[in-house]
């Protein structure tokens, strides 16, 4: 397993126990330690997926080119000069680990790297300074600081090693100033500040593991779009409204790497105050009683899922504290148009503020055998958005009209563009309703193959929940699944968002020709070359079992997680 960097003893050598992030000052704002690589390495190499990858026909034809023979070539080439083989070398250079540490501000890098067999460095460290120059031409130079060996490779790379560990930057006095730390030891250093032990013991057993000093980078004016108090894309605000907010309060982010056999996982965590949260960002969290209440639909068999708390009429009532003066004018002009198309109603207060917080939004993969109209060339998934209302029998009759509006205008525009228009139809579910509009074109007329026919437009009723689809079909399941009470209430979650490979694997695969003529039309390549890279697209989807994305929220800590889960149920080792 990988160890954390300056926390393993190798017995016989001269090993330090001394913190990689002693050599660092306390005021460096971004920091970031790793496990060896060489066993990052051989953890790919040895994966189970391995085999599968390589029969892909593209891989395969790579691993046959010019170009990789010429890659193995030069990996031989290095292994002559370093007098071991590839692993030997990153094992000697970096067995117990890297640490780096970066300061946007002055752009100074710096990279500590632990040798688990420190008796072989000079060696390794020799060998790698003859193969930066070869011909003696003085790319290389050598020198000295402090009583220790010191090197410049052609000016851009400097390195100073020091019995079990080498320092390296791309900065001369960055590398001077980790060697001052390191024979100095001051008290001020980057591993005892307050903020960096307290955010360290967060590590856990993360593969790769990141610290940011927010503060520091914030005072420094780095980024300043990331801590802007306003945004120009409503979308941006929704998402990730809150998430820029506690940016730009926390002290501190942490963030790490997880790798096993089937999943990857990269995470990011901040300590946060729910009392902090400015009013006009409130919308974005919400209180504990309002998160409880929050539930969604369950229904089977989707192709992705995305829901999250958020009271959407607070955010548009809070525009004007919210958005840049350029894209309030935007805003303005779309509240006006939907304020007309919902009767006259206000959008912000009356249409969006008579839902609940928190939404919904589902994608399925459509059954074409039981379409009702002809069968469209491109496959589009059917998706929905499902919300909840307040007061459901004042403001039903209101979208109806609004949805039938909308239906209207659609006509006009398609009759102007020679399309298949819609037919308006309504249907009870018991005490449920579902009104909805179907593309039926003429016989005599055809219109064969249209992306149209993905779609029959539909709005449904169930209790205080409101569904809008982009199919009748979903719209009834949804309907249905809310009737029986199919739902899921999880109030430490903000945001979830999930994709399924198979399913995703299935729609790609239904375009398959649509995707290929892109391909020849976009990047020029001819039909043998573009339907080799769709195959390789859906042999990388086909491995994936889900992609997600989760914000969760708990009282003190923000957590937002990336996950991807692989499709076979072999297992071995995770790397450390």
């Amino acid at each position: 397993e990988y160890q954390r960097p300056g926390e393993e003893a190798i017995e016989g050598s001269r090993i330090s126990k001394r913190a990689a992030a002693e050599v660092f000052p306390e005021t460096m704002p971004l920091y970031l330690e790793t496990g060896a690589p060489a066993r990052w390495i051989r953890f790919i190499l040895d994966h189970p997926l391995r085999a599968r990858v390589e029969s892909l026909p593209p891989v395969e034809s790579a691993l046959k080119s010019k170009e990789f023979a010429g890659f193995l070539a030069g990996l031989g080439l290095v292994q002559f000069y370093m007098g071991m083989d590839w692993e030997a070398s990153l094992e000697t250079l970096a067995g117990r680990g890297a640490a780096f540490g970066m300061d946007p501000s002055s752009g100074s890098v710096g990279g500590v790297f632990l040798s688990s067999r420190p008796e072989r460095l000079p060696k390794l460290y020799q060998g790698l300074l003859r193969l930066a120059d070869p011909n003696r031409e003085g790319t290389v130079q050598q020198g000295e600081y402090r009583g220790q060996k010191a090197y410049a490779l052609g000016k851009q790379l400097f390195l100073i090693p020091f019995e079990d560990r080498v320092f390296v930057s791309t900065q001369k006095p960055m590398v001077k100033q980790m060697a001052d730390y390191w024979l100095d030891s001051p008290k001020k250093n980057l591993s005892r500040r307050v903020a960096f032990m307290a955010a360290r013991e967060s590590r856990g057993d993360r593969t790769v593991w990141s610290y940011a000093h927010l503060k520091t980078l914030r005072d420094s004016g780095w980024a300043p779009d990331l801590f802007a108090e306003k945004t120009d894309n409503i979308a941006v605000e929704l998402l990730m409204g809150g998430l820029l907010e506690a940016t730009r309060n926390a002290e501190t982010l942490t963030g790490g790497v997880n790798l096993q056999t089937d999943r990857i996982e990269v995470s990011f965590q901040t300590a946060w105050d729910e009392r902090a949260i400015p009013g006009p960002r409130a919308f974005f969290f919400g209180s504990p009683q309002e998160r409880e209440k929050f539930k969604r639909l369950q229904l089977e068999g989707t192709l992705g899922e995305v829901h999250a708390f958020r009271d959407i009429g607070k955010l548009w009532l809070s525009k004007e504290d919210l958005f840049e003066e350029a894209h309030l004018a935007e805003l303005s002009q779309a509240d006006s148009t939907l304020s007309t198309l919902f009767s006259g109603l206000d959008f912000g207060e009356e249409v969006l503020g008579s839902t609940k917080p928190g939404f919904q939004i589902l994608a399925r993969n459509q059954d074409y055998t039981k379409l009702e109209t002809p069968r469209p060339d491109i496959r589009i998934p059917e998706f929905a958005i499902v919300l909840r209302l307040k007061e459901s029998d004042r403001i039903q009759r209101r979208l109806r009209i609004a949805y039938q509006s909308f239906i209207g205008f659609l006509n006009i525009q398609l009759a102007m563009e020679n399309n298949p228009q819609l037919e308006l139809e309504s249907e009870t579910m018991g005490k449920n309703r579902i009104v909805s509009a179907t593309y039926f074109p003429d016989e005599e007329d055809g219109y064969p193959g249209l992306i149209h026919y993905n779609f029959s437009p539909s709005i449904g009723f169930a209790d205080d929940w409101f569904v809008i689809s982009s199919t009748r079909k979903l719209a009834r399941d949804l309907v249905a699944a809310a009737s029986r009470g199919e739902v899921v209430r999880d109030p430490g979650t903000n945001t979830s968002i999930r994709i399924a490979g198979k399913n995703l694997h299935g729609i790609l695969g239904q375009n398959s020709e649509p995707l290929i003529a892109q391909n020849m039309l976009e990047e020029g390549n001819d039909r043998d070359e573009a339907k080799s890279q769709v195959e390789l697209l859906l042999g990388v989807v086909d491995w994936i079992e889900q992609v997600s994305l989760e914000l969760g929220q708990g009282k003190e800590m923000l957590n937002l997680t990336f996950g991807l889960q692989l499709d076979f149920s072999d297992t071995q080792t995770s790397p450390r």
